[in-house]
């Protein structure tokens, strides 16, 4: 009688997260070397495929890049 082993297949995770429907952002990726980040609005598709670690980085830069500009902002809104 042959031992069957079962082998483990990659199963795709993915994650959509929506602002009022204006914009989409979809995290899909098989394993932390291969992730894809997915920002669509109407008919426009933006698809980057980077590791994991490069897109936690990424989304760091990107909130202290809106931290910054908001900051910015602010104090020219208590200026006038």
């Amino acid at each position: 009688m042959l031992n069957r082993v079962k082998e483990k297949v990659p199963r795709l995770k993915k994650v959509k997260a929506s602002l009022k429907g204006k914009i989409v952002f979809e995290v899909s990726g098989i394993n932390l070397e291969k992730v894809e980040l997915k920002v669509s609005s109407g008919d426009q598709r933006i698809v980057v495929e980077l590791d994991a670690e490069s897109l936690l980085a990424l989304l760091d830069r990107l909130r202290l890049a809106a931290e910054s500009v908001i900051s910015e902002l602010r104090s020219l809104n208590t200026q006038a």
